[in-house]
Order: structure tokens, then C-alpha cells, then sequence
């Protein structure tokens, strides 16, 4: 029988440190048998563009959130665990495992407060544009999504990124994803 990784998709609205965490993860564990991905490391296209090529920008997100989970799947078959950050609606993460017929994998959302997404957008990233009233309600959807999907959500408002990281890893053991 073929083996696959478990998978672990981090998402959340932007500035609440997903980047930061798996590049938190991937610096504490150092373990050559865990693959990870960053979403966004794919050109983003504007709105108009997602629109005029797959319909929608919920299109998209499911056809590229379908690729990274393929990839994950299919090109990391001698590791035991694969990590997705990036930016996706939870009923989409859901939809696209479903579809493949894989239960392997778990979603964790990563949350802050506005307050903190927005310094962080605005001082730390260069990104004001993406402190908007439209991300607020980009982040309380997850939320909400992740609360009603009954997902783990960490809160790095008032927390390190090594106490987010540690919290990160000590669910993954609990899974037993991690030895």
C-alpha cells in the first residue's frame, strides 16, 4: 500500500503570522521528513482575473487549493507530514480532502485581533492596503467557519511566535502527526 503524509493546513486572514509560524515550525522541528508549502508563493491574480478565468474568486481558491493538496499528497509520498499555509476558506479545504477521498489531515486556523492584523500589516509587511474593513470580515468568516467546523484556533494576538509555534507542534504530537 502507497503511503501518504498526514497534512496540516494552517489558514487564516492576513497578518495573523501564518508565514511566520511555518517558518517557526520548519526552524524548530529541522525534520528532513516533513514537506511544506506556501499558498501564496503562486502569483496571486487580481480579482478581475480570477473572475474572467474561473468564474469566481471562490474558483480559484478551490482550483488552487485543489493543486497544493494534490501536491502535497502526491509528491511527498516518503514523508510523514506535509504543511499548507496559506490563506483559504475552511469549506474549501474541506470540499477539495473530501473530493480526493483523503482523511488524512487536519485544518488549524490562525487568528488575531484586527488591531494586531492591521499593525502588522501596516508596519511590519508594508501592506496597507490589506488592512481593510473587508479583511475584518475575511477574518470573522473563518472564524466563524473554524468554530462551527469544530477546528482548533490559535489566537496570536497575545502570544510569541514561539509559544504559537509550540502550541502549533504539541497539537500535531496529540494527532500523533509528530513523534
Amino acid at each position: 500500500m502507497e503511503k501518504k503524509p498526514n497534512i496540516l493546513f494552517i489558514t487564516g486572514a492576513s497578518g495573523v503570522g501564518k508565514t511566520m509560524l511555518l517558518k517557526s515550525i520548519k526552524h524548530i522541528l529541522n525534520q528532513p521528513d516533513i514537506s511544506y508549502f506556501h499558498f501564496d508563493s503562486i502569483e496571486v491574480p487580481s480579482q478581475t482575473e480570477m473572475i474572467i478565468k474561473y468564474g469566481s474568486g471562490r474558483n480559484w481558491q478551490k482550483k488552487m487549493t485543489h493543486f497544493w493538496i494534490n501536491k502535497a499528497i502526491n509528491d511527498n509520498k516518503n514523508q510523514s507530514l506535509a504543511i499548507i499555509e496559506g490563506q483559504v476558506d475552511l469549506q474549501i479545504i474541506v470540499a477539495v480532502f473530501e473530493e480526493l477521498l483523503f482523511q488524512q489531515y487536519e485544518i488549524i486556523l490562525i487568528h488575531a485581533s484586527k488591531n494586531i492584523r492591521n499593525k502588522r500589516l501596516n508596519e511590519e509587511r508594508n501592506q496597507a492596503y490589506l488592512a481593510s474593513e473587508e479583511m475584518e470580515e475575511w477574518a470573522a468568516h473563518l472564524r466563524q467557519q473554524a468554530n462551527h467546523l469544530n477546528k482548533y484556533v490559535i489566537d496570536t494576538t497575545n502570544n510569541d511566535i514561539e509559544k504559537n509555534t509550540l502550541l502549533i507542534i504539541k497539537y500535531l504530537k496529540n494527532l500523533k502527526y509528530l513523534k
